[in-house]
Formats: structure tokens, C-alpha cells, sequence
């Protein structure tokens, strides 16, 4: 199946859970929210009017084990229908009638006509009857944790934000060789429109990070063995089926690098407002701090892709809604990920005392990202440098 490109006319637009675009799937999220605040209030009435109650204690521990409301069957959803299969009543009424009785007999058995109309009510046993008939299988909803739908270029924003890293420690993890580059390269010419295989590249590492295959396993296996769920386009399919001797530990380093050729492409699909240009005072600090310290550790091609790292994983998509303020330092995230970095370089004692000279050099606010990318050269530069490692 063909991936589907959704626009604001598409009627699919108002059914997919977001919590990032105002109006269209939001309203969907705002339902969601009122959904889980009346079962967990009805449930939680339920746990604390009565904690001797013992039929209510056998509900509790099921009801406490919270779901996501998405994931919630007709059966683990409250309903004040009492005509299930649990019941043997119709309605509220019979259930009252029958656990309840008139309090007109005297103690010999006469009848006594003041009292004739004075109805004396069970509620306890009226109470554990709905109980009985209402609780068997509910559980609350998750407080504040719905799940959103994850549009292509925003991958890795919110809480996918440690997936790469995660990755990166569960697995491990090695560069490309330069065959391998070769071929990625020469796949990457003969496809005009990379973005799909990037997408389906990142569905592989959200997969893989809940399983335990082992590194050195080959890429086509994985594809070959997973769940049917998993919706893995056919050039991702057929390229590694053409190439068995890409392994796991290799994965990350492929995406790497279909993310640097789809740059372009992510690009367009980030905000105007993260397009700030840099004054040229600002700029000219920059090439002033890299073209004078030939000595760094960070270097301005090492600079380069953890700038455009952030820009992918973090600025793509056309939301609403800002997870990453404008006006934040750059520098401070670009420090804070380790997985935007070679691990010889991160863990280097000098990495966090030469970003201590960065921010005493020059500041770059988050909305500036995309300009100083192109100030250090940017996508050409990147493309370059990719070239040049294939003509050594």
C-alpha cells in the first residue's frame, strides 16, 4: 500500500489523535480527555465509599491496572446499562424491588396500615448488586497519556525523543563501512524520494527497541520475522533483501545517513518560525571561533550534523504546537544528546569545557537552528565531505 500524504481537506485529518494541531485530531484528544475523567471519578467513587466492602476489594486490584483509553474493549468501558451478561435484571427498578420490603408487620404478623406505605431499602446489598452487575472487567484510564498519532518528519519529538539513544544502548552499534556507504549511495540515485524508506527506517528502530534480537542478526531476517503490524514499505523490504549483509548494528548508521540525503526534503516541512535569520555580528563571531581554533575537539564538520540531527528530530513537522521554545540556546541541546555525536567524541573530557567556550563565544537561540546549519556550511558541505570519503 501506498503511503498516504494527509492534507487539512482530508476527512482522516479529524480522526487521528493529535495533541500538536489545533482543531482537526485535537478535538478527538480533547473527547479523550473527558472520557478518561468520568470512568476514573465513577471508578474512584466506587474504591472509596466502601474499602471493607469484600466484593469490592476482589474489583479493586483489576480496576487500579491502568490502560490507555484507545486500548479500552466495550467490556473495560463503565456503563450504567444493567442488562448484561452479568445481570439477571432489567433495570435499576427491579434490582430496588427486590432488595427492599414494606415495614408494615407488627411483631405478632398483623398488618399495621400506619406504616403501610413506609418502604425499608437495602443499600448495601443494593450497592453490591450494581457492583456485581457494573464492575467485573473496568480498569482507569491512564491519567494525562493518550496515544497521538506520529506524523513522518516528527519522529522523534516528544516521548520518542530517547529512542535513538536508547537504540544505541541496547544495541551495538557501528559505523558503515565504505561498501556499505557505496551502496546506500548508489541506491540513493537511483530514488528521487527517499522520505518513505527514512520512515520506514525509523518504524524499524521504534519496533526493535521493545525486542531482543541480537546485533550481529541481518536486517532482511528482522523484516522477514516481524510481527504483520509492522508496516514496512516494499523499497525498504526489497533493499534488504537485495542486501542480506546489512546487520542491526549497522541500522542506526543507515538512518543517519538517509536522514542527511532527506534533508531537504524535512526542511520543507519544518515551521517558518525556526527560520530566524542570524545577525551578522552573530555570524561573523561564529567564523571568527571555528576559523581561529584549529586545536578543538569540536570541530565545524563535527558541528555540522549535530545541528542538522536537531533540526530533523526535533523542528520537523507543521504543528501548532512548539515542544521547543524559540528563544531556547541551541548550544544547550546540541551539548545534551549524546546520540548527535561519535561516542570517542562525546565522552571526551574536553567536549563539555569546549562547549563552555562556545557559549562564551557566540549565542544561537533554537528558532536560528536552520541558519547557523547554513552558516557551517550546511547540506552542501555535508554532501561534500560524504563524497569525498568515497574518493579516498
Amino acid at each position: 500500500m501506498e503511503p498516504k500524504y494527509i492534507n487539512e481537506e482530508d476527512p482522516i485529518a479529524n480522526v487521528l489523535n493529535d495533541n500538536g494541531e489545533f482543531l482537526y485530531g485535537m478535538n478527538l484528544a480533547a473527547a479523550y480527555e473527558k472520557f478518561i475523567e468520568w470512568q476514573n471519578k465513577i471508578l474512584a467513587n466506587f474504591i472509596s465509599s466502601n474499602n471493607q466492602n469484600k466484593l469490592l476489594l476482589y474489583f479493586k486490584d483489576e480496576i487500579l491496572k491502568e490502560i490507555y483509553v484507545q486500548d479500552a474493549t466495550s467490556y473495560e468501558i463503565v456503563s450504567f446499562n444493567l442488562k448484561n451478561e452479568n445481570s439477571v435484571f432489567d433495570n435499576l427498578e427491579e434490582i430496588i424491588t427486590v432488595f427492599s420490603k414494606r415495614n408494615c408487620f407488627n411483631n405478632d404478623g398483623s398488618l399495621n396500615f400506619s406504616n403501610y406505605k413506609f418502604i425499608e431499602y437495602d443499600f448495601t446489598s443494593i450497592e453490591e448488586e450494581i457492583e456485581k452487575i457494573i464492575l467485573p472487567g473496568k480498569k482507569c484510564f491512564k491519567w494525562d497519556n493518550q496515544k497521538f498519532v506520529t506524523y513522518g518528519f516528527e519522529g522523534y519529538r516528544g516521548k520518542n525523543s530517547t529512542v535513538i539513544i536508547d537504540f544505541i544502548h541496547k544495541y551495538n552499534h557501528f559505523s558503515l563501512k565504505k561498501n556499505e556507504r557505496q551502496i546506500l549511495f548508489n541506491f540513493s540515485k537511483e530514488k528521487r524520494d527517499l522520505k518513505y524508506f527514512m520512515f520506514s527506517l525509523q518504524l524499524l528502530i521504534f519496533y526493535l527497541i521493545n525486542e531482543n534480537y541480537q546485533s550481529e542478526c541481518s536486517i532482511k531476517t528482522i523484516i522477514e520475522d516481524k510481527e504483520n503490524y509492522i508496516n514496512i514499505g516494499e523499497e525498504c523490504i526489497d533493499f534488504f533483501k537485495n542486501n542480506p549483509d546489512f546487520k542491526l548494528n549497522t541500522l542506526i548508521s543507515i538512518f543517519e545517513f538517509i536522514e542527511l540525503l532527506c534533508y531537504p526534503q524535512i526542511l520543507e516541512n519544518v515551521n517558518e518560525e525556526y527560520k530566524i535569520d542570524i545577525q551578522q555580528e552573530e555570524i561573523n563571531k561564529i567564523n571568527q571561533y571555528f576559523n581561529n581554533n584549529h586545536e578543538i575537539l569540536i570541530s565545524k564538520m563535527l558541528i555540522l550534523p549535530a545541528v542538522r540531527k536537531f533540526i530533523s528530530r526535533f523542528l520537523g513537522g507543521k504543528r501548532e504546537e512548539k515542544e521547543i521554545k524559540e528563544s531556547e540556546n541551541l548550544l544547550y541541546f546540541l551539548q545534551s544528546k549524546e546520540e548527535f555525536w561519535p561516542k570517542d567524541i562525546f565522552h571526551n573530557p574536553k567536549f563539555d569545557v569546549e562547549f563552555e567556550n562556545l557559549f562564551n563565544s557566540f549565542s544561537i537561540n533554537v528558532n536560528k537552528a536552520i541558519n547557523f546549519y547554513e552558516v557551517l556550511g550546511g547540506n552542501k558541505l555535508e554532501m561534500e565531505n560524504e563524497e569525498n570519503l568515497f574518493n579516498e
